[in-house]
């Protein structure tokens, strides 16, 4: 598979992202001045079947974030057009650079860096990427990423 410049496709994503996010509202806030949008690319297991990948997002992986992780917004997206036609990306949207940090506060991502005290809000969530979401995608540990802060 092609290996494809993230910021080649990027700005139209999180323009389209961004926008739809700003009337997003938490009733549970952390305080911070810049929303941080982290990106992943999701890359799927061979031989699953997308209908049932799309229906675990949309049935349980969203809700389950929107219930149970503060602070938090998990979209995942499937390319429809353009040179990431037919892939998915992860999305997750911290309310503020603090909130990351509360959750993440190295650049090492995943449960083994997390404080004790966000891990109990994150782990809700977290399940649903352990237990389902490795039925359907590669392992996200130890993948690039990146976390883009919203310039103001």
């Amino acid at each position: 598979m092609k290996k494809i410049d993230l910021w080649q496709l990027l700005p139209g994503i999180l323009v389209t992202i961004i926008l739809g996010s700003y009337s997003y509202q938490k009733s549970t806030s952390f305080l911070g001045d810049s929303q941080v949008i982290a990106y992943r690319d999701l890359i799927l297991k061979e031989d699953i079947d997308i209908e049932s990948f799309e229906r675990f997002i949309a049935e349980e992986f969203t809700p389950t974030f929107e219930e149970f992780v503060p602070g938090v917004r998990a979209l995942i997206m499937k390319g429809e057009r353009g040179q990431k036609k037919d892939q998915y990306v992860l999305l997750l949207i911290f309310d503020s650079i603090n909130t990351r940090n509360f959750y993440f506060p190295t650049p090492q991502h995943g449960e083994t860096n997390m404080p004790e005290a966000s891990l109990k809000l994150w782990r809700p969530g977290q399940i649903m990427l352990i237990e389902r979401m490795d039925e359907f995608i590669e392992p996200l540990e130890g993948s690039i990423f990146t976390d883009f802060v919203i310039v103001r």
